[in-house]
């Protein structure tokens, strides 16, 4: 009796025992299939499978990883952390005719040349673009055009206007590497390079352009104005013409504490007895460390000139996905070679010559009309004020600004009607540019005089 009674509570336990394992199980399981998925995947599983639009959008998944990737962005605090479909401006090498344009007036000016292939076709800096194979560009947008050269096969005809003269120049789309650096001489004793951006051959040009330079210049003029920065590799290599190896270029430091100094490496240098380095408020990032740099190591002899730039002090890497879509982003902030960061802060200009004209209004992006609001309407009245005309600046389009936009539309031959329609709006972006390109000429023109006389 005794044995059978210890088997029972033996059985019994077993039983016990599998109970609890199985409800364990299923505890478990339950919390893994249930329980652990986090709120954006089950936010994602109902938008895919039952989210009542879903259906209108063939790739449902990749449109809300898509959004979902934006949405973790903080465009404010740092808008160069970015979800990127194609490299842009980060790639090495591009596809295209090798310009690039803006908007002017009815048409496209060409704003830079960026391809030997374009030069040797005889496209300039200036030309104005009002046609691309017969089709008209009058009152295009960018994208439309853009649209246009994409849908371009083999030969494409552009029709140029320069110096109010029609020209009819042929082309055709190839893969190019783009042209940073452009070069000019005043005199026998001024050189001039500017640097639209750092690339990897930056560096090369500038060195080619030294070994080619016929006269022995003492004054080099640096242009670095509108120079959004690159590769930092490029902007060492291009520090390393002009500073002995093993100097400081910047030193990076991530959120953990990590420093990642970068040096210069190279003891084949130029020589000048002045150097004028341009900035101004749109030099950012690598433009703003090699201004920094040179003023540090070479401060006998270079003269930050212009106005405080962006204040970019941020680096950033690029991760590239399977699919061709990539993520570049930030992960430190980078430092002068005195150990000071510029970032929302710029680099000051030790002769400073500010643009204060038109062209620093940057807000005027789209039309407007009687009771329109918003930002883009601020930026037409500040316009409209600078240009002598009466308004209030309230961001409101009101009675007072209607006939300041018709007094605007009589003065430059315009239609005549009071809205701030496309014509008229592109009539003002083309002042904006005019009024910019004055500035930079009349400033560059005004170093050179000074460099000239020994005023500088």
């Amino acid at each position: 009796m005794k044995m059978k009674s210890e088997s029972r509570k033996w059985l019994v336990g077993l039983c016990l025992v599998l109970i609890f394992s199985f409800f364990t199980g299923y505890y478990l399981s339950y919390r893994i299939n249930h329980k652990e998925k986090s709120k954006l995947e089950i936010i994602q599983e109902i938008m895919e499978n039952e989210w009542y639009y879903g259906k209108d959008d063939e790739n449902i998944e990749e449109t809300l990883q898509t959004n979902m990737i934006l949405g973790m962005m903080n465009m404010e605090k740092d808008p160069f952390t970015r979800y990127l479909t194609s490299l842009g401006v980060l790639a090495d090498s591009f596809e295209g005719i090798g310009i690039s344009i803006d908007i002017y007036g009815e048409y496209f000016i060409i704003d830079e040349v960026n391809s030997i292939r374009a030069i040797e076709n005889g496209i300039r800096k200036g030309d104005i673009l009002t046609k691309v194979n017969d089709i008209d560009l009058s009152n295009k947008t960018l994208q439309e055009v853009n649209a246009i050269f994409s849908d371009c096969q083999g030969e494409i005809v552009l029709t140029l206007y320069r110096n109010n003269e029609e020209m009819v120049i042929t082309t055709s789309i190839v893969e190019y590497t783009p042209i940073t650096v452009f070069t000019k001489e005043y005199g026998n004793d001024i050189s001039y390079v500017k640097i639209t951006e750092f690339n990897l051959n930056t560096a090369e040009q500038i060195e080619d352009y030294f070994k080619g330079l016929s006269n022995d210049y003492s004054n080099l003029v640096l242009d670095l104005r509108d120079n959004p920065g690159g590769y930092i590799s490029a902007v060492q290599e291009v520090l390393d013409l002009f500073v002995p190896s093993n100097k400081i270029v910047m030193t990076t430091i991530d959120k953990n504490g990590n420093q990642t100094i970068v040096k210069t490496t190279n003891d084949s240098l130029y020589f000048f007895e002045k150097i004028i380095v341009l900035i101004d408020e749109n030099s950012a990032s690598g433009a703003e460390a090699l201004a920094a740099a040179m003023d540090y190591h070479l401060d006998d002899i270079v003269t930050l000139y212009g106005d405080t730039t962006y204040g970019k002090g941020s680096a950033q890497k690029t991760h590239y996905f399977n699919d061709g879509t990539y993520f570049h982003y930030t992960y430190a902030l980078w430092y002068t070679p005195e150990g000071k960061t510029i970032n929302k802060i710029g680099v000051d200009p030790e002769i400073e010559d500010i643009n204060t004209g038109i062209s620093m209004i940057t807000s005027i992006t789209k039309e407007a009309k009687l009771h329109d609001y918003g930002t883009h309407v601020l930026g037409l009245q500040v316009l409209l004020d600078k240009l002598g005309y009466e308004v209030t600046l309230h961001s409101f389009v009101d009675e007072l600004m209607v006939e300041a936009i018709k007094k605007y539309q009589q003065d430059y031959g315009l239609e005549v009607n009071g809205n701030v329609d496309i014509v008229t709006l592109r009539s003002m972006i083309k002042l904006i540019y005019d009024d910019k390109q004055d500035h930079l000429n009349n400033q560059l023109n005004k170093v050179m005089e000074c460099l000239a006389n020994g005023t500088i």
